[in-house]
């Protein structure tokens, strides 16, 4: 957990800390299972292509969701409004929604093919679906109104 001092300057530095955290986070999750390398190592491959790789794992997060697919193999998680796909066992992260949408609050449709969430892709909160490899995205609602944390009926339907 991180605490904001009561100065601006500490604060900044505080918020930038968070944010490098995060960035770090983002990059590296969707590298592949890791070994661990000496600092000497990664600076000799630095000029060649770097095989090996830190793990980095989420225990906090804010703003942001986890969905398990029914078959329990497989997470989507909505990190910083982009939704994302991963094996359980960890593995390579699979990007399944644009940077600009602001994708929100996924859950799977009981067959595991489909993904609804909520999105302010057009200026108000939505309910918008993607197929679990990022294909076939689309709006389900529209209008003035806000609609948020969808959820899917038992039978897959609504």
């Amino acid at each position: 957990m991180w605490k904001l001092s009561q100065t601006s300057s500490g604060i900044v530095r505080s918020h930038a800390r968070i944010a490098l955290i995060v960035a770090a986070g983002l990059l590296v999750w969707s590298v592949a299972p890791v070994r661990h390398a000496s600092h000497d190592a990664l600076a000799r491959t630095q000029s060649a292509q770097v095989a090996d790789t830190v793990r980095v794992t989420f225990r906090e997060g804010t703003n942001m969701s986890l969905a398990l697919a029914p078959d329990g193999r497989t997470l989507v998680a909505d990190i910083q409004g982009v939704l994302w796909t991963l094996p359980i066992e960890g593995g390579q992260a699979r990007q399944i929604t644009d940077y600009l949408g602001d994708a929100r609050q996924p859950a799977w449709s009981p067959d595991g093919q489909q993904i609804v969430f909520q999105s302010y892709r057009d200026g108000g909160w939505h309910i918008w679906t993607v197929r679990r490899d990022g294909t076939g995205l689309r709006q389900l609602t529209s209008g003035p109104n806000d609609h948020r944390e969808p959820h899917w009926s038992p039978d897959g339907r609504r």
